[in-house]
């Protein structure tokens, strides 16, 4: 998946753990860092406290 989605430095890591989940059939994660997780797209991501606007 690194090479596939050409993933560099810190990215690594996040790759790790969608590898680790997909391998564990886990399907979704929560995470604040959506963004970081979308390239994967057996994976559904969501950010459990919204928006970030909330106040």
């Amino acid at each position: 998946l690194v090479e596939e989605h050409g993933i560099k430095g810190a990215g690594v890591f996040d790759c790790v753990l969608a590898t680790t989940a997909k391998e564990n059939d886990v399907e979704a994660i929560y995470t604040q860092n959506v963004g970081d997780f979308e390239r994967f797209d057996f994976l559904t991501v969501e950010n459990p406290l919204g928006d970030g606007n909330q106040t």
